[in-house]
């Protein structure tokens, strides 16, 4: 796992953070790419 030291509590916090910048990243990138095609 990480090496940061945390409880289940702290790593399902981490877990939603990321799965939401990813969200916002895969978005962000479509969007950016829709703009370029046109």
């Amino acid at each position: 796992m990480y090496c940061i030291p945390c409880t289940g509590e702290t790593t399902y916090t981490w877990l939603i953070i990321v799965l939401i910048i990813l969200l916002i990243l895969v978005v962000g990138l479509r969007m950016f790419l829709n703009k370029k095609n046109k």
